[in-house]
């Protein structure tokens, strides 16, 4: 049976279901890419956000607002070297901030994963000692039932 993202379903543990989500964006997507004129508008207008975001469309090689997803259009004019602009010290700081955020980050994600894991094993090994001291007074209590059962001398 082949299912689609249409019909994607997922409960969390608190019984939301965070698939509506999923199936919202599969048929906003479909929706798209089934009107052209629309998919055309959307891609011009993305460019045009994407050309204000780098600021300097000469050197991105990209079309920017007069991309409009049209795969007969022109390719834009590429600039003769090769190599990446260069990037302004600025730039080269937020890039090196970045990184040093998002590896801070990473080690964050791992130390809590890490203190969850403890955690869980914790749990399981309290949970076993838990469930190895109620067989063991069961087996005391059934021990004691069954000497009781013959001991005359017992008086109940």
């Amino acid at each position: 049976m082949r299912r689609t993202l249409k019909e994607f379903v997922y409960v969390d543990e608190g019984g939301k279901d965070t698939g509506a989500n999923v199936r919202q964006k599969a048929k906003d997507i479909t929706n798209l890419l089934q009107d052209d004129e629309r998919l055309r508008a959307e891609r011009k207008s993305r460019g045009a956000m994407r050309d204000r975001m780098l600021g300097n469309l000469a050197n991105s090689g990209l079309q920017g607002d007069r991309d409009s997803g049209d795969r007969n259009s022109p390719p834009p004019d590429r600039p003769q070297s090769s190599r990446p602009p260069k990037r302004s010290n600025n730039e080269e700081d937020d890039l090196q901030k970045a990184i040093a955020e998002s590896m801070r980050m990473q080690e964050d994600e791992a130390k809590r994963r890490s203190q969850v894991t403890q955690e869980e094993d914790d749990f399981n090994r309290a949970l076993r000692m838990s469930e190895d001291e109620e067989a063991r007074r069961k087996r005391e209590q059934d021990k004691a039932n069954e000497t009781a059962l013959f001991d005359d001398n017992l008086n109940l």
